[in-house]
């Protein structure tokens, strides 16, 4: 399948390994305020030093407020590298056993859930959904749509909503370097390759399959 079964995380040594206020072995995160654009905003999580079984510098997450209906304060997330990984802002939030590390973001209302990856210098924000054991990696940009099955979004992949119709890309165990918008669907190890673009700007579904 196009998914990742065993992904090869990178320490890298650009990271900052902002775990409990720089101490993994603190029981609490000192500091609920950060600056944003000159502004100060309240934290909505904080890094735990709970590590993961395998890449043990990656830490849970756990909201320090209400997020959501399905995330309240208290809270456990997925994980992450830093707390540059996920945007303090919005509702944005890792689920289960997802990862963000490396360079990657997660900003916006996205949603990252079971046991998917996003690394590299990927960027996942708006309502992107991404889940079960799909990976995000390389500079792939998502803006909207779902990400699902064992799919690998690659290089420098763009996927968002139509303008027009507001649709979006949904992606099913396939794999994606090149561009996707509105109502798209990939399914059964469909492939689109650097330099393709599926643009769709009606309500009509185009679907690609293998």
């Amino acid at each position: 399948p196009p998914g990742v079964s065993s992904p090869q995380l990178r320490k890298g040594p650009g990271h900052r390994q902002r775990v409990c206020g720089n101490r993994a072995d603190a029981p609490h995160y000192p500091y609920h305020q950060k600056e944003s654009r000159g502004r100060t905003i309240e934290k909505k999580y904080r890094i735990t030093n709970i590590a993961h079984p395998d890449y043990p510098w990656l830490h849970r997450i756990q909201a320090l407020r209400d997020i959501t209906p399905g995330v309240r304060q208290g809270a456990l997330g997925g994980f992450v590298q830093s707390e540059d990984n996920l945007s303090q802002e919005e509702s944005c939030w890792i689920f289960h056993n997802a990862i963000v590390a490396e360079e990657a973001v997660v900003a916006g209302n996205a949603q990252i859930h079971d046991t998917a990856v996003i690394r590299g210098n990927a960027l996942v924000s708006g309502s992107a959904v991404i889940r079960n054991h799909s990976l995000v990696e390389d500079h792939a940009i998502i803006t909207a749509g779902v990400v699902e099955a064992e799919s690998r979004i690659s290089g420098e992949a763009w996927i968002t909503e139509s303008q027009w119709t507001k649709e979006a890309p949904r992606i099913c165990n396939s794999l994606v370097y090149g561009k996707l918008s509105g109502n798209v669907r990939l399914y059964s190890g469909a492939q689109v390759l650097p330099g393709q673009a599926f643009h769709n700007p009606t309500p009509d579904e185009l679907r690609i399959t293998d």
